[in-house]
């Protein structure tokens, strides 16, 4: 654990505190990424499968190789936005080329042509994700690697992602309820996730404009990156804290992926209501804005390496509490989400504090800032994460037997309580494992900071 004292306590400087117009413009940008991120993780499946029709194994596939492709488009975009030397900057300048394709091609998703066969659904989805991934690369790696030059504070870093993980929960709660209200007006199914798709793709654009608008960039960090790509990333994969952190965060977003994704069957087969599901929503983002200033109190007291140990750990031992519920017990079930809600945030909000101090630990290694290349592999990271965590929860409802929009047997509903709380709480408990093994504290922050500013002179 990380104890304050006297050195540790004091208040960040003025030079590194940002505006608030600074942090809330540039949090603004995540709001359009947490709308298509989460309501992909929460609807794609059902809509797909429920809705569509289309084979869930299907639309594993289409996920994986979106992801297959993400491998390879991260860590070069995040190279590209190292190298470029642009009036503007070199990370927001691409806000502008990548936000409203991406935002098209999401409204595209979720507007297929429900006359066409499944097969040709399942090929048009596959290319839609490929180009929606690409997209959201083009915007998403760079709006990652402005983060760390913003402040180089250690504490001022996590009042930065709390407030970008503040519209990343606005985001999700337009993502996980958006189309449950469009739902309730359009008598159509697939118009309603059409309608939707409009909404999201009109909020990432907005975002993003923000971003751009309310951010500058700071010429000390803009000096162009002279290692090639390949030199470049052999030393992010050789940075032992940023190994560490992505194979936790890897982790722990398959294991909430998994639980996100099966929302909805749990309301609907095993607690027997679909309008739970509402219920379960508005629990988790009440829980979620509640814990922000519990999380920024408790990584400046303990520490975030402490702090995201324990928020993954009893969140693992959360999720477990589900399989022994009855399925009557749904204030028991509300209850849970609301907690599950403090926990999720928590997640982000350290993560992505976490990433941005070990950008220093590389700096004192190979003499550049080079924060598009973590951005690249982060990046990759959580969408990699993400379609893992889909695909395997689409496998898996397969082979449990998940039958589509029918009352499901006693085994099938035995595993997918399995698949939603037993499985991510082992996962979870894995990355907190790994995660003890972090090196970075803030008296070390501190330490790489002083030997970066005597090398410079």
């Amino acid at each position: 654990m990380e104890h304050s004292d006297s050195a540790s306590t004091e208040a960040t400087t003025s030079a590194e505190r940002l505006s608030p117009r600074t942090i809330l413009s540039y949090a603004a940008g995540q709001l359009g990424l947490n709308v298509t991120y989460t309501s992909i993780g929460m609807h794609l499946t059902f809509f797909y499968s429920d809705v569509i029709k289309v084979s869930p194994s299907l639309v594993a596939i289409a996920l994986l190789v979106g992801n297959a492709w993400d491998a390879i488009t991260d860590p070069v975009m995040g190279h590209i936005s190292d190298r470029v030397r642009w009036k503007r900057g070199r990370r927001r300048p691409f806000f502008g080329l990548g936000a409203t394709p991406m935002a098209l091609t999401f409204l595209l998703i979720f507007s297929p042509d429900t006359l066409s066969a499944r097969g040709w659904l399942a090929f048009y989805l596959t290319a839609v994700i490929v180009l929606l991934f690409t997209f959201r690369t083009i915007v998403e790696t760079p709006y990652i690697a402005l983060a760390p030059e913003l402040s180089l504070d250690y504490n001022e870093r996590t009042r930065i992602s709390a407030f970008r993980q503040l519209f990343a929960t606005v985001g999700d709660i337009i993502g996980a309820m958006g189309p449950l209200i469009a739902l309730q007006i359009f008598v159509s199914r697939t118009g309603a996730y059409s309608a939707f798709g409009i909404v999201a793709a009109f909020l990432t654009i907005v975002g993003f404009v923000a971003a751009y608008r309310g951010t500058t960039e700071s010429g000390q960090f803009s000096k162009k990156s002279s290692l090639s790509f390949t030199t470049a990333f052999k030393a992010t994969l050789t940075n032992k804290p940023f190994l560490i952190i992505v194979a936790t965060l890897m982790l722990t977003i398959i294991a909430n992926n998994c639980t996100v994704a099966l929302v909805l069957f749990i309301a609907k087969y095993w607690f027997l209501s679909e309008a739970l599901a509402t219920n379960f929503m508005v629990a988790f983002f009440i829980g979620a804005f509640a814990s922000i200033p519990f999380w920024i109190r408790l990584a400046a007291t303990v520490g975030k390496k402490a702090a995201y140990i324990i928020d993954i750990t009893l969140y693992g031992i959360l999720l477990c509490a589900i399989f022994i519920l009855k399925q009557d017990a749904h204030l028991a079930a509300t209850f849970i989400m609301g907690v599950a809600g403090f926990f999720n945030l928590g997640l982000w909000i350290l993560s992505g504090s976490i990433v941005a101090d070990v950008v220093e630990w590389d700096q004192l290694r190979t003499g550049e800032r080079r924060e598009g290349a973590f951005a690249g592999i982060q990046s990759f990271i959580i969408k990699a994460a993400q379609g893992v965590g889909l695909a395997l929860v689409n496998v898996a409802l397969d082979i449990i037997g998940y039958v589509p929009d029918v009352p499901q047997s006693a085994a099938t509903l035995r595993n997918l309580k399995i698949l939603y709380g037993l499985v991510p709480g082992v996962i979870f408990w894995t990355g907190a494992a790994i995660f003890l093994f972090y090196p970075i504290t803030k008296k070390t922050h501190a330490l790489m900071l002083a030997e970066i500013k005597a090398k410079a002179h």
